[in-house]
């Protein structure tokens, strides 16, 4: 049983495609309820709608999964999306809100569904970066460094989670 967190579009939907032609019960997650039951329903999976960038609905999350499937063996993390401005015109609400859409969901799905693969003896976390985490690019200050921030997460989740079976992976396309 596993997660796809952002599976409404794009890599996420296709993630979600490849994972149950593999044999995966898929979770979809997405913000947009007509996406999340679009792929579920492609994938005969579980569709779930809410915002991963809150605490309470990440616990509902996996309230909800622990009904409909069972424990949750791994999850895929790709929601994202970047904000084009030049760094010093960005503002307070343009910063946070890219740390959000970057990084918040993965502390919580970490958090939360880390404690509960540890539980269980193990699991798989994933993680979609950017190259824009690893290098400069005009415009992109705040999602590169989000998208930093993000590959540093994902690193010490593998150091700490490692011993008790849980794997935390990176993939940065681009």
């Amino acid at each position: 049983n596993l997660i796809v967190a952002g599976a409404g579009q794009g890599i996420g939907r296709q993630t979600a495609a490849a994972l149950s032609q593999s044999g995966a019960r898929v979770v979809c997650c997405d913000i947009r309820a007509d996406l999340a039951h679009e792929i579920a329903a492609e994938v005969s999976g579980v569709p779930w709608v809410g915002d991963l960038t809150a605490r309470d609905e990440v616990d509902r999350l996996a309230a909800d999964c622990d009904a409909a499937v069972g424990p949750i063996s791994g999850f895929v993390d790709i929601i994202g999306m970047a904000h084009y401005a030049d760094a010093i015109a960005i503002d307070d609400e343009r910063w946070a809100w890219q740390f959000d859409i970057v990084l918040r969901h993965a502390f919580l799905l970490s958090q939360c569904f880390g404690k509960a693969m540890a539980a269980t003896g193990g699991g798989t976390m994933v993680f979609v970066c950017s190259v824009s985490g690893l290098t400069a690019s005009p415009q992109t200050a705040a999602y590169g460094a989000a998208k930093a921030g993000l590959i540093s997460w994902i690193r010490t989740l593998a150091d700490e989670l490692g011993p008790s079976g849980i794997r935390a992976n990176g993939v940065a396309p681009g």
